[in-house]
């Protein structure tokens, strides 16, 4: 497929105009614009998600990243709030930093590649144009 085939299709999928389709898809896996159209296709919701999210066969393997992330993310807000505490800067000390989010989302990445072998897409990857604290 060419280069201005793919990014009519994900024009057409996303609604984005051709300058931003085409500027959205410089430097990123044409992987990416394939499971945004194949989202877009078959999901209702307002935010799309990886379409490999679906796969029962990998969920057990999205259950334990997703629980890994969230762990990792816990202990360096501790690590934070501590750190926080120390310096006398309590009125920074905070359970729910902004970014947590993304912070989850690239650890999950991460391991989802490195134990699995799943080549994953976030939230924040999947919905060009929208942003996420």
């Amino acid at each position: 497929m060419s280069k201005a085939q793919q990014i009519a299709r994900l024009r057409e999928a996303t609604g984005m105009g051709w300058l931003a389709a085409r500027m959205f898809l410089a430097g990123k896996p044409a992987e990416l614009c394939e499971r945004i159209i194949m989202a877009k296709a078959r999901q209702q919701d307002r935010v799309l998600h990886d379409p490999v999210e679906d796969d029962p066969a990998l969920a057990p393997q999205f259950a334990t990243a997703k629980r890994k992330a969230e762990a990792a993310f816990q202990s360096w807000v501790a690590d934070r709030n501590a750190d926080y505490a120390r310096r006398g800067l309590a009125s920074l000390v905070t359970e729910h930093p902004r970014g947590g989010g993304h912070f989850v989302w690239r650890e999950m990445k991460q391991l989802l590649k490195t134990e699995h072998g799943i080549e994953w897409f976030s939230p924040a990857e999947m919905n060009p144009g929208i942003k996420f604290d």
